[in-house]
């Protein structure tokens, strides 16, 4: 499984050494920066909280702004998620907004997205799962992103 760190800090060395401590301590090996980002390309996510049955109106208005695709929300919450390229990421949130659409702003954001998920067993799972959350509560850690 590929995890991709991105950090925001002021000490590159202090931010590495922190990661990579965390990293080791839960039984994971660092690859050489950059090295996992092939797995991965950054697209922009917009979430919208909104009823099921607005996925045309969702989708006419994404596709004539840039969105490449609407999914319904994987989170159990009513609404769609709508994928851009990264060039396409504020017009398009834009013209949803304008459109009436109710956009959360805690889940829309420039992400990497996997081009293909890993699975993994659930024991695995697991470990995976705390390992992103010691890495999230490290100051430096601006966002974790998993295959």
């Amino acid at each position: 499984m590929g995890i991709i760190i991105e950090v925001l800090t002021d000490n590159v060395n202090r931010a590495a050494a922190e990661t990579r401590s965390i990293v080791n301590k839960a039984g994971g090996k660092m690859a050489e920066a950059g090295s996992v980002l092939f797995n991965f390309e950054r697209k922009g996510i917009i979430v919208l909280d909104c009823s099921a049955d607005k996925e045309d109106e969702v989708f006419e208005v994404a596709a004539d702004a840039g969105g490449d695709d609407i999914i319904p929300r994987d989170d159990g919450e009513e609404g769609f998620t709508v994928i851009t390229e990264v060039a396409d990421f504020i017009g398009c949130q834009r013209a949803l907004a304008d459109a009436g659409f109710t956009i959360n702003p805690d889940e829309t954001a420039l992400k990497m997205v996997p081009l293909a998920d890993v699975e993994v067993d659930d024991d695995a799972a697991d470990l995976n799962d705390a390992l992103v959350e010691k890495l999230l509560e490290c100051e430096e850690v601006d966002a974790v992103f998993t295959q």
